[in-house]
């Protein structure tokens, strides 16, 4: 057994579950000595929606803080919709 985290990203479509998933893999795995799931948060420069909270669902920060965040090498990965 290894003591590396395994990072597994959940990727779909608006509306496809993604949440509903999330929340049934943190009920059947939950926080413990030897295992767990904790969830990472994204950052999103889109206008917050009325169901979503800060820093629960996403970090909603501004188009130049996400680019300063991208210049600094502040994340591992990161794409762009709609533009």
């Amino acid at each position: 057994m290894t003591n590396k985290p395994i990072i597994i990203a959940i990727c779909g479509k608006s509306a496809t579950g993604k949440d509903t998933l999330l929340r049934q893999i943190k009920e059947n795995y939950p926080k413990g000595r030897h295992c767990g799931v904790n969830v990472l948060i994204s950052d999103t420069t889109r206008p917050i929606r009325l169901h979503e909270k800060e820093d629960v669902d996403y970090h909603f920060i501004s188009e130049a803080l996400f680019e300063y965040k991208i210049k600094h090498k502040e994340y591992l990965e990161y794409s762009e919709f709609n533009h």
